[in-house]
């Protein structure tokens, strides 16, 4: 190999462990020329000199620094827990560990047999604490004055006692100043709104013991829809010899026009209040479902099963449909949740041509096809027997709620109210 400059030597950009370099051996005593392989080269370099750029949590300027710095943060003690002495944390069996800051940790004290492990809301460490009381209050006697609801176990007769809503009785009411059937109604027992009819214009007001009558209605219809309150009702669709898309509000004096709805619409069922209201089913059948926003329909999800014929009750956001028919009388019920209906508990007597009142989690649904007399509570998840209407009914209409309700009209036509009670009453019940 001829004689070379250094600098102009090709540069080895990825040299490999086996190359070799010229070094000048002990240049300060017995200077001497030799070789050595890059890989026998980094044996002699010193990590102390080599330069390192800070980064992150380390500020070390050299390599060997750097590594120093490293090995005093992975062997340093985490506070609280105690390193042993094999450089891993000293662990007491059982203990639960916590972050006692960002950059701490600690530990829950072991609790006793029984506790619980409890929060002790933000910024504080949870603890181990005696479990809290059950859901049943114990109580050597009944109070004498229960509520709707309330649960008590008595250590006295060794039973779990609640009040539940009793088996209601339905009773005469102030009759219709005009007998009708497949009429439309909304408010309260005591405070009712009954209008329409087949074909009728007819709006009556109730006030717990009798009707007086009310503005009629714009357009006179039957099959028609309805919700709200006897001061602020709203009525929609029906049929008065071609099917009807209009709605019509009321202020407790008179009707006035509100928004169409999207597609004419009868033998349907409604829900909600007068600025958010609810459509559901029909003739068809179909499984349409609009909104009503106080001025205008839009559509809603639809019903999982197309019906007509069925009723409904509660609210836009938790609406209850159930009954009707599809090819025959049906015991489907769905509840609405303001944006799609899922299945609930059937009805124990398949109906259409049926009323209903009241909520979501606490209806009730009377009368049906064949001049039913059925009464079924809904407790938002199965129906069970009410008292029998006196006089059974289809195509009636009702209002009210699910301890609270009104029937009034009816095919015949009639002129039959009824009121419904059901009262609270504490029952003794088991738990499974």
């Amino acid at each position: 190999m001829a004689d070379s400059k250094l600098t102009s030597l090709a540069t080895n950009t990825a040299p490999l462990g086996t190359d070799l370099a010229y070094i000048v051996d002990d240049p300060t005593g017995t200077a001497a020329s030799q070789k050595v392989t890059f890989a026998n080269l980094g044996k002699g370099l010193d990590a102390g000199v080599i330069p390192n750029t800070p980064a992150g949590d380390i500020a070390a300027t050299n390599v060997q620094a750097a590594i120093d710095e490293l090995d005093t943060e992975k062997l340093s003690t985490i506070a609280g827990l105690a390193p042993d002495t094999q450089n891993t944390y000293a662990r007491t069996q059982y203990l639960m560990p916590y972050a006692s800051s960002t950059t701490a940790m600690g530990e829950v004290a072991i609790g006793t047999a029984t506790q619980v492990l409890t929060s002790n809301g933000a910024g504080a460490a949870p603890t181990f604490q005696a479990a809290g009381g059950g859901g049943f209050e114990q109580l050597a006697s009944d109070p004498g004055s229960p509520s709707l609801g309330d649960s008590w176990f008595n250590t006295t007769d060794n039973l779990f006692k609640g009040v539940v809503l009793g088996s209601g009785t339905w009773s005469s009411g102030g009759a219709l100043a005009t007998a009708r059937y497949r009429l439309a109604g909304c408010g309260t027992q005591s405070a009712g709104l009954s209008f329409g009819g087949w074909i009728s214009a007819v709006t009556e007001e109730y006030n717990g013991t009798s009707w007086s009558a009310g503005g009629a209605l714009a357009t006179a219809s039957g099959k028609l829809a309805g919700c709200g309150t006897q001061a602020a009702g709203l009525s929609f669709g029906g049929y008065n010899g071609g099917i009807l898309a209009v709605t019509e509000e009321y202020n407790g004096t008179s009707w006035s026009s509100g928004g169409n709805l999207g597609t004419a619409m009868y033998e349907f069922a409604g829900c909600g209040t007068q600025s958010s209201g609810l459509s559901f089913g029909g003739t068809g059948p179909t499984a349409a479902t609009e909104e009503y926003n106080g001025t205008s329909w839009s559509a809603g999800g639809n019903l999982g099963t197309a019906r007509f014929g069925l009723a409904g009750c509660g609210t836009q956001s938790a609406g209850l449909s159930f009954g009707g028919n599809d090819v025959a009388a049906t015991a489907v019920t769905e509840e609405y949740n303001g944006t799609s209906w899922s299945s609930g508990g059937a009805l124990a007597t398949a109906r259409y041509q049926l009323a209903g009142c009241g909520t979501q989690s606490s209806g009730l649904s009377f009368g049906g096809n064949s001049s039913s007399a059925v009464t079924e509570g809904y407790n938002g998840t199965s129906w069970s027997s009410g008292g029998a209407l006196a006089t059974g009914r289809n195509d009636l209409a009702g209002c009210g709620t699910q301890s609270s309700g009104l029937s009034f009209g009816g095919t015949g036509p009639t002129a039959v109210t009824e009121e419904y009670t059901a009262p609270a009453t504490a029952k003794t019940f088991t738990l499974t």
